[in-house]
């Protein structure tokens, strides 16, 4: 072989391996990608957070209903019983639909209303002792059916774009 060919042969390196690629910094599909998982965590959070709010006035509502039924077997006062309900029931709505709307409702404009508002239907006795009852001196009604048609009724209300 030709010496002068020999020793250029000789200066050649063997192939060599590139070095590793760093992680950073990061390709742009990985930024893109980062800011969706951020956003969509922050959308989940605050949509938690509304849907909580929402329901905040029903818990309460639940809360404030077994209070009075516990007061109810402890006491026996069938009267006050009938009144702590339907204050729960006005305040409830009238945080849902805002106070020009029920404020001002008494007697069969209260009943219809509550006939008709809600997934979870009163009960005609539980009406009664609702609207009419509660007003007698020796109130008569049924009270576990009372109590359980009202954690239903109030289970079932849906927000309102007053909410």
């Amino acid at each position: 072989m030709d010496p002068q060919l020999q020793q250029m042969l000789e200066q050649l390196r063997d192939v060599h391996h590139p070095g590793s690629t760093g992680w950073w910094p990061i390709a742009p599909g990985w930024w893109v990608l980062a800011a969706l998982l951020i956003l969509a965590a922050v959308s989940l959070v605050l949509f938690l957070r509304h849907r909580s709010r929402i329901s905040a006035y029903k818990k309460e509502a639940l809360v404030l209903l077994e209070q009075a039924h516990q007061e109810w077997q402890e006491k026996s006062d069938a009267a006050h019983y009938l009144s702590r309900c339907a204050e729960i029931l006005r305040r409830l709505l009238l945080y849902r639909r805002g106070r020009d709307e029920i404020a001002p409702l008494s007697g069969t404009q209260w009943r219809e209303l509550l006939e008709n508002t809600g997934e979870g239907k009163l009960s005609e006795s539980s009406l009664d002792a609702l609207v009419v009852q509660q007003y007698r001196p020796n109130p008569e009604f049924d009270s576990e059916m009372l109590y359980q048609d009202l954690r239903q009724y109030i289970a079932s209300q849906r927000p309102s774009a007053h909410v």
